[in-house]
């Protein structure tokens, strides 16, 4: 602030709010961001829940014992962990 008063700059001129053309651009912006990439936020809620929810589906219909469901879980878990990226896999095999 000290920088500013020694330039003669001040506290009103920064606070000015901004010009109705340039606020209505900055809201119309904002609004086509919102209404282009709700959609795209639905269609990946969608997709991404719905294996989720028919694995939990599957799994409460057959109901595993214990023991059986502890492997799946452990299998699921260590699957998920180590395999490798398709990618990494690509250039591996590549090399």
């Amino acid at each position: 602030m000290k920088d500013l008063d020694e330039a003669g700059v001040r506290t009103a001129v920064l606070l000015r709010p901004p010009a109705p053309a340039v606020a209505l651009r900055y809201a119309a912006g904002q609004l086509a961001a919102l209404l282009g990439g709700l959609p795209l936020a639905l269609w990946g809620l969608l997709t991404h829940a719905l294996p989720y929810w028919l694995t939990w589906v599957a799994a409460r219909v057959l109901r595993p014992e214990g023991d059986v469901e502890a492997t799946a879980v452990k299998g699921l878990l260590l699957d998920q962990v180590f395999r490798p990226h398709p990618a990494t896999a690509a250039a591996v095999h590549a090399a």
